[in-house]
């Protein structure tokens, strides 16, 4: 069934890849096949009928962030390196030649990044405990287990809110500590739409909390509506395995959904940001969610068919993400030295020093600063409330080159599948279990973030979640599924 299933995946993929060569030139061929031979590898690779494609939505989306450069030139009809390259915010010097590179160095850290997920789930698959161990697929038309699971969701999205409004008012290493309990509710979120998608009951429940996130999203200073629309994305490939047409453009229809949104966020945020912090350019909402939720759809209903068009365009350009690895081909080593490591080793020591037994440690840096560092860029820095970050597989090419660079994104990989693999090892493959991976993977997402970010954030997920388990979490999922029987 599993390659059954591969090989349709890859006829599906067959499609986009014949609609790329049609009007590209012929330089554009070379990246363009590699592009999608990654992507094939990605999913002979990683996917599982039996499991939630976790780690191919990492891969998928940072192969977007990679290729839509070189897409967007195929669709032109242009050479990639014809293309501008050029920062935001003002850059005064645009750099020619050196996007192709770029892309391709991302597309192959991407085939190790894949490289070390597979090696670790080969390694750890044996130990897994089968499908049938699962509480879930039991109980999973169940009422009451719908019930549970409801009401659980419910406490976690409150508790969440109120852990939100608290960080702030706590010290840093503190807050270090919080940021996963606050995205636990993601956890939930997937196991009661795993609940739904398998009893086909509750939709509406489902959709009132999933539209209360979104429409919530839109009050925040990012957008902080998205990780509902993975998550639920995720559920769907994880309880419709099967690649029939139909079940694909289902899957395909959530996502769509969330690329109108992603286009309308576009259009509106710059306004809506302003509103929110008054005018002061720094990343801090100074307004109730009711006014700031008004001001939103004010700003929908004001903004008209060219502007949602532009969004469009500003939204690919915000998707691609190889423009400041360009940068920083042209300026490192020519201008800047390798650094040997020391972007990486700084991210693992990050982790190791909490902020909560050293007091005294510095803050990061504004991610600016360290972007301006290495390509000689003139960005908006952390005065201006922006952080502007280099993204993993730049600063892996800065501290090793073209050739070790690839070295620490497998390693990468390969903890952060073992952590997964351990996890369900340890707790069973609960629903609830799976969404606590749901929530470590959520750090690894995109390709922007830097490494002493991702880092920090995976690793402290990794340890609050398996705490969490080995606490509190197994009994709280044993409940919601096979809840011991009253006494007479």
């Amino acid at each position: 069934m599993r390659y059954k299933a591969q090989l349709r995946i890859l006829g599906v993929l067959a499609v986009p890849l014949t609609l790329c060569l049609i009007k590209a030139p012929l330089a554009n061929y070379p990246l363009t096949l590699l592009a999608f031979a990654i992507l094939a590898a990605a999913v002979l690779a990683l996917w599982r009928p039996s499991e939630p494609p976790l780690v191919m939505l990492v891969v998928v989306y940072q192969w977007l962030q990679a290729s839509t450069k070189l897409l967007h030139a195929n669709f032109m009809g242009i050479p990639l390196n014809d293309m501008l390259v050029e920062a935001s915010f003002g850059a005064e010097h645009p750099v020619l030649g050196a996007l192709g590179e770029a892309t391709g160095l991302s597309l192959i850290g991407l085939l190790a990044l894949v490289a070390g997920f597979a090696l670790a789930q080969w390694q750890f698959a044996p130990r897994q405990k089968s499908v049938s161990d699962s509480p879930a697929p039991a109980a999973a038309n169940s009422d009451k287990v719908r019930t549970r699971l409801l009401l659980a969701t419910g406490a976690a999205i409150a508790a969440s809110s109120v852990l939100k409004s608290l960080q702030y008012l706590l010290p840093g290493g503190v807050t270090q500590i919080l940021l996963p309990l606050i995205d636990l509710k993601w956890a939930f979120v997937f196991a009661l739409a795993c609940q739904v998608l398998r009893s086909r009951q509750g939709y509406g429940w489902l959709v009132l909390v999933c539209g209360l996130e979104v429409v919530l999203g839109f009050a925040s200073y990012f957008s902080a509506w998205k990780e509902v629309i993975l998550v639920l994305a995720l559920a769907y490939f994880f309880c419709r395995p099967s690649f029939e047409l139909r079940r694909v453009a289902a899957g395909f229809g959530i996502i769509s959904v969330g690329l109108v949104l992603a286009v309308f966020w576009t259009a509106i945020k710059v306004d809506q940001r302003q509103f929110l912090n008054r005018g002061t350019g720094q990343q801090v909402i100074t307004r109730g969610t009711g006014e700031s939720l008004l001001n939103a759809f004010d700003l929908a209903a004001a903004t008209d068919a060219e502007a949602y068009r532009q969004a469009v365009g500003q939204l690919a350009d915000r998707i691609a993400y190889v423009d400041f690895f360009a940068n920083a081909l042209i300026h490192v080593p020519q201008v800047r030295p390798h650094e040997g490591g020391r972007l990486w080793w700084r991210a693992v020591t990050h982790v190791f020093t909490p902020r909560i037994l050293f007091p005294n440690k510095p803050p990061l840096p504004s991610d600016s600063e360290q972007t301006m560092y290495y390509t000689g860029l003139l960005l908006a820095s952390g005065y201006e409330g922006t952080s502007i970050s280099l993204g993993y597989m730049a600063e892996s090419y800065i501290d090793f080159g073209s050739l070790g660079m690839f070295v620490p994104i497998f390693l990468w990989g390969y903890l952060v599948g073992a952590a997964i693999c351990q996890l369900i090892i340890r707790f069973g493959r609960s629903d609830l279990v799976w969404g606590a991976a749901v929530v470590i993977i959520l750090n690894t997402l995109i390709l922007e973030v830097a490494a002493v970010k991702m880092v920090g954030g995976t690793l402290m997920s990794i340890i609050v979640m398996f705490l969490l388990f080995r606490f509190v979490g197994a009994s709280l999922a044993a409940n919601i599924y096979n809840p011991r029987p009253a006494a007479a």
